[in-house]
């Protein structure tokens, strides 16, 4: 039985995914020479709302960051959604100091359907980096997928789309692995404000600016 998983590994079996043309490497996240050479620990600043203290994102999505995030949900590959999250933990040591980390959420439904939640194995790992609990604070409920949505009603996202499951502690670092309008992260801020949070940054691996991607 196909599945996009098989689609995927006949079409590229071993390819990089940031050029999807040279061969994959053996480096953590999978990309050539080429590839992995413009992908640096510099985080670019990203403008976001005022719920947000600040937030960074690693590189583009239009660059072989994009392909990676891909391949990571789209494959679907679990073990490069923890790689990328081990970029972000790196890229965030010396910038942010949080009591914890808390993925954003996808809906229940569309993570059985995956097997996993890519924004919550990168949480994981940028915890750990820097030495704080990760906290499933949030639940995402059910809804439309970001994905194909213009950016008009990507900002309708209100913090009324996610629950809270445990309250957060006062200093928050929210992971996504792409930030496109920044609805999802500025809703979630929202309720995680209401919860008792006072001050919360973002991290994020790719910044898309098309609005195809979360």
């Amino acid at each position: 039985m196909f599945n996009l998983s098989t689609v995927w590994a006949l079409l590229w079996p071993d390819c990089c995914p940031g050029c999807e043309a040279a061969p994959r490497a053996s480096s953590a996240l999978g990309l050539c020479g080429d590839c992995v050479a413009g992908v640096g620990l510099d985080p670019q600043v990203v403008p976001l709302r005022s719920s947000i203290v600040r937030g960074w994102v690693l590189g583009p999505y239009s660059g072989p960051l994009g392909g990676v995030v891909r391949r990571a949900k789209y494959r679907p590959d679990p073990w490069l959604s923890s790689a990328l999250g081990v970029r972000v933990g790196q890229a965030m040591q010396s910038r942010v100091f949080v009591d914890a980390v808390v993925p954003v959420p996808m809906p229940t439904v569309r993570r059985m359907r995956r097997g996993f939640d890519q924004s919550e194995r990168m949480a994981s790992q940028v915890a750990q980096i820097l030495g704080v609990p990760m906290i499933r604070s949030l639940r995402r409920k059910p809804g439309p997928p970001q994905v194909g949505r213009s950016a008009l009603d990507r900002r309708r996202l209100g913090p009324t789309s996610f629950g809270v499951r445990f309250l957060p502690p006062p200093k928050v670092l929210l992971v996504d692995d792409v930030v496109t309008t920044g609805a999802s992260v500025h809703a979630c801020a929202r309720r995680l404000r209401r919860a008792g949070a006072q001050a919360i940054w973002v991290a994020a691996a790719t910044r898309q600016r098309s609005g195809k991607d979360s």
